[in-house]
């Protein structure tokens, strides 16, 4: 074999990886990454749109906190509450187990009320250990039923069972 039939064989193997590569990219799911593949900003346009992203999904945050509350108020019987007025914080801080990173964890999903981590079922504890990464840590410090109690506003018997 000479130098020039080397040559052409590297490079017929480059192309035939490139073209493999390419199938595969192809046939993959795509991930979602704010930007459009085709067309990346040039440096001047990158922060805005950054920007626009972060602010369309903490909108979506808020209209999903909206609708959860509006969800709990319903069934509440407040249903004359809109959901901009149902919607309210809780410090989580004070289940035991949820720290001030963890609270923004759990916020950043839309978890911000006692009655919503009180509702979970076992289904719902299990999605939420794996999405925030937390490997057991929900069913180990009984999250759910510490949000029952200091749902119902029973501090006494919170801290009586949990300190």
């Amino acid at each position: 074999m000479n130098i020039a039939q080397g040559i052409f064989l590297a490079c017929l193997v480059i192309a035939f990886g490139v073209a493999v590569g390419w199938l595969i990219q192809e046939r993959s799911p795509k991930k979602k990454t704010g930007w459009p593949t085709k067309h990346r900003p040039r440096s001047g346009r990158a922060n805005s749109r950054a920007k626009s992203s972060d602010e369309s999904s903490s909108a979506l945050s808020v209209s999903l906190a909206a609708a959860g509350a509006a969800a709990v108020a319903k069934r509440e019987g407040n249903s004359d509450l809109s959901a901009a007025a149902a919607i309210k914080t809780d410090d989580l801080t004070r289940i035991k187990g949820i720290g001030p990173k963890l609270q923004e964890r759990c916020r950043s999903v839309s978890i911000s009320r006692f009655e919503q981590i009180a509702a979970w079922s076992e289904i719902d504890v299990a999605e939420f250990e794996q999405s925030l990464k937390l490997s057991g840590r929900i069913s180990r410090d009984r999250w759910v039923d510490q949000a029952k109690l200091l749902a119902a506003g029973d501090d006494a018997a919170h801290k009586a069972e949990f300190g």
